[in-house]
């Protein structure tokens, strides 16, 4: 890509279905926490902790 050219634009779907989804994986995974024990809580670790590992993923230095 030469440096007057710019990048074919995206629609909005396309745009934010990664981040609606990492929200209603977050919001699951704090509801499933709050309300159960034991299995419950380790299922509310898992959907609270992958958003976590995406963003680190993706700020990682490259």
């Amino acid at each position: 890509m030469t440096p007057l050219q710019r990048p074919a634009a995206r629609p909005l779907p396309q745009i934010f279905v990664i981040p609606i989804v990492l929200g209603v994986v977050s919001a699951i995974g704090l509801a499933v926490a709050l309300v159960g024990d034991d299995v419950w809580d380790a299922i509310g670790w898992i959907g609270l902790g992958i958003p976590l590992a995406v963003t680190a993923w993706y700020a990682r230095p490259k």
